[in-house]
C-alpha cells in the first residue's frame, strides 16, 4: 500500500497535461505540501508496540531517526550507525552499528536526555537484544561520574556469544551512585569483523507514569491505548505476539518541546503498550521515496497537488498570465473538493476515560 515520488511526479505531470515540463521544477514540492496541508483528510495509519511499562529509556527500539547517522536521542563515539528492517527483535526498525576504529559505541546520556539523571541513587536492569555473527562482539555498558568527579565502577554485561543470532544482552540489579551528573548508557560493538544490530532496549527502575512518545506520534493523533495483558518470557515485553487489552484513563502531556503518553498511576513493569493512531503521510525527497497510500486516494492526493502547482505558478514573477493561472488553480481546487467526500480517510476511534 505504497506509491513512490516517482510515480507521483509522473501522475502529476498527466494531470497538469505538462508534456513541456513547464512545471517540472515545482512538482515535488507541490506534491510534499499538499500532504502537509491535506491531512488529515488523509493520512498514516499507526499501530505502534515499542512502548514498555516503566523504561525509561526514550526510541528504545530505535525507530526513528530524524538522523541519518544516529537514532533520535542517542550519539555514536569511534562507531557509525543507521537504520536497519531486516535483523529486528520487534517494532520494524533495528540500529545497526559498525566499528570504525578501536573499540566504540552508540550511546544516550542526560546530554540527550536528561531524565536519565532520576536514576541516580536506584537499582536498575538495562537490556538490551543483540544481533551478532561473531561472540565477543558487542555488549552494553552502564558508565556514571558524581558531581565531585567520581567515576563509578564501569558496569558491563557479558558479551555477545555470537552465531548470527539474537541474544539478551542483561545488566540486572545495578545499584548507581548518588548525586550523579553524567550517565551514559553505551551499546559497545568490540570488534571490526562486521556489524551489530541492537534492538528493544530497556532499561527499568524508576515507577514512571510518564512515557515519551515517538516521533510520529509527536506530530500525529493519538485515538487507543491498549496495555499488553498478560506474558509468557522472563520479561512480558520479549513476547513476539502478545494480547491486548484496552486502557481508557490516559491523556497526553506537552512540555513544550515533547509530548508525553502519561497515566494517573503507575503501571506494571515490563508490559508493551500498543498506541493506535494516526500522523501526516511521509515527505518525500528521493524518487524512489514511498509514500503510504496508493488506490483511489492518490488521486485525491494529486488533485491538491495540481491546485498547489498552480498556485507556484501563479507566484512566480516570470509568470505572463496571472488570471489563466489563478482560473486553474482553482478548476483544480474545485477538483479536490470533488473527490475529498469520497476518499477522505476515517480515522480511528477514540475513548478516554480521564483527563
Amino acid at each position: 500500500m505504497t506509491t513512490t515520488l516517482l510515480v507521483l511526479r509522473d501522475r502529476l505531470q498527466t494531470n497538469l497535461g505538462d508534456k513541456n515540463q513547464v512545471y517540472a521544477a515545482y512538482y515535488t514540492d507541490a506534491i510534499n505540501e499538499a500532504i502537509r496541508e491535506i491531512y488529515p483528510s488523509l493520512f498514516r495509519h499507526l499501530d505502534d508496540r515499542t512502548l514498555i511499562t516503566n523504561n525509561i529509556l526514550p526510541n528504545a527500539h530505535f525507530e526513528d531517526w530524524s538522523q541519518t547517522t544516529y537514532p533520535d536521542h542517542y550519539r555514536v563515539s569511534v562507531v557509525t550507525a543507521v537504520e536497519d528492517t531486516t535483523y529486528i527483535r520487534g517494532g520494524k526498525k533495528s540500529a545497526k552499528v559498525t566499528r570504525a576504529g578501536t573499540d566504540g559505541y552508540m550511546y544516550i546520556s542526560q546530554v540527550e536526555y536528561p531524565r536519565l539523571l532520576d536514576l541516580m541513587d536506584r537499582t536498575i536492569d538495562f537490556k538490551c537484544w543483540v544481533w551478532a555473527s561473531t561472540a565477543s562482539q558487542a555488549y552494553i555498558e552502564i558508565y556514571t561520574k558524581q558531581a565531585d568527579g567520581t567515576e563509578q565502577t564501569t558496569l558491563i554485561s557479558s558479551a555477545h556469544s555470537g552465531g548470527s543470532e539474537f541474544e539478551l544482552l542483561e545488566l540486572e540489579d545495578q545499584t548507581l551512585n548518588d548525586d550523579l551528573t553524567d550517565i551514559q548508557l553505551r551499546f559497545h560493538v568490540k570488534t571490526s569483523d562486521g556489524s551489530v544490530y541492537f534492538d528493544n532496549a530497556r532499561v527499568n527502575g524508576k515507577s514512571l507514569n510518564e512515557l515519551l512518545l515517538p516521533l510520529d506520534l509527536q506530530n500525529g493523533s493519538l485515538r487507543q491505548v491498549h496495555m499488553q495483558s498478560s506474558g509468557y518470557s522472563d520479561d512480558p515485553c520479549d513476547d513476539l505476539n502478545p494480547k491486548f487489552s484496552e486502557l481508557f484513563d490516559w491523556y497526553i502531556a506537552d512540555d513544550g518541546t515533547y509530548r508525553y503518553l502519561r497515566f494517573p498511576y503507575t503501571l506494571s513493569s515490563d508490559y508493551l503498550l500498543r498506541l493506535v493512531g494516526y500522523c501526516p503521510l511521509e515527505t518525500l525527497s528521493a524518487d524512489t521515496d514511498t509514500i503510504s497510500l496508493d488506490g483511489e486516494r492518490v488521486n485525491l492526493l494529486i488533485a491538491y497537488a495540481k491546485y498547489k502547482a498552480y498556485q507556484m505558478v501563479e507566484g512566480t514573477p516570470a509568470s505572463k498570465d496571472v488570471r489563466r493561472y489563478q482560473t486553474a488553480s482553482e478548476r483544480a481546487y474545485g477538483e479536490y473538493l470533488r473527490l475529498l467526500g469520497r476518499h477522505r480517510m476515517v480515522k480511528p476511534s477514540v475513548k478516554i476515560g480521564v483527563f
